[in-house]
């Protein structure tokens, strides 16, 4: 009878998986804390680049109208450039840029410059004089532009 005691083990219950217990009501909550925060911090950022999205539009309008002349493209994207510049910027530093000055400047405000001077220099030059631009080059100014504006730093 000795030995039967110490051979048999006796195992308590089965204790109950429970959501009662404090942690899960602290994780719970961190959880709902953070994603709130997260949809706030989204909804800000995008109430914020909403101008982006516009300006994005716009340049998909004006590269989608075949009718338009690559001299008038080139103009209006140089204008919706200087119009998100003097929006963003300090209107004192962005008026009376041009040239090289204009596309070092634009370049400064990107992580990665888009710009080079080359085509700049081409597309200036092309928005004062009637055919002297290229359906490549205003296409280049195009995609440049658009990359400046998505990733360009306010």
């Amino acid at each position: 009878m000795h030995e039967e005691a110490i051979t048999t083990i006796i195992e308590p219950e089965a204790i109950a998986f429970s959501f009662d217990a404090i942690g899960w009501k602290v994780l719970l909550l961190l959880v709902l804390a953070a994603l709130i925060m997260t949809l706030i911090w989204m909804t800000i950022r995008y109430r914020k680049d909403k101008y982006r999205r516009e300006a994005l539009a716009l340049l998909a309008a004006i590269s989608n109208n075949h009718s338009t002349s690559l001299q008038k493209k080139a103009v209006q994207v140089h204008t919706l450039l200087k119009q998100i510049c003097l929006t963003k910027y300090s209107r004192q530093e962005v008026a009376s840029l041009e040239g090289d000055k204009w596309a070092s400047y634009l370049n400064s405000r990107i992580k990665k410059p888009c710009y080079s001077v080359q085509d700049i220099k081409c597309i200036q030059l092309g928005l004062f004089k009637a055919n002297s631009l290229d359906a490549q080059t205003v296409e280049r100014y195009i995609n440049q532009s658009k990359t400046w504006i998505k990733k360009h730093v306010v």
